[in-house]
């Protein structure tokens, strides 16, 4: 069962193994510093909580999930905490080089070549990321 706010689901499991359900995440996009998911498991007529395997092996619960990362200091190539020297210099070493993917490294306008846009990115993200 999953509980939110904004969220429930019910999902009966199998006695197969390798069951999954999906958790939409709209919920937790919605406020992301008070989300979370429990999980809870019972046995109908009991009132204990557990997880149980009728196999005798080790029950496994495994929980995946994507989390999108937004980088809000994309000119900060080289990963220091600043837009400094450090990813001036990567751009002009690749520059006229073009990139693939698209927009990884030093390419950071997406169009796939380290071009006079891209050091305009560093120049306008100058200083400590915040």
């Amino acid at each position: 069962m999953l509980n939110s706010p904004d969220q429930d689901v019910n999902v009966t499991w199998p006695s197969l193994p390798g069951f999954d359900f999906g958790i939409p995440k709209a919920p937790f996009e919605a406020n992301p510093q008070q989300s979370y998911i429990a999980v809870v498991a019972y046995k109908p007529g009991t009132t204990l909580t557990y997880f149980d395997n009728n196999a005798g092996a080790a029950p496994v619960l495994e929980f995946r999930y994507d989390i999108e990362v937004i980088d809000l200091c994309p000119p900060d190539i080289d990963g220091n905490g600043r837009v400094d020297g450090g990813d001036l210099s990567i751009i002009l070493g690749f520059w006229g080089q073009s990139v693939e993917p698209p927009g990884s490294g030093a390419d950071l306008n997406g169009d796939g070549l380290v071009t006079g846009a891209d050091l305009t990115e560093v120049l306008s993200f100058w200083g400590p990321c915040s």
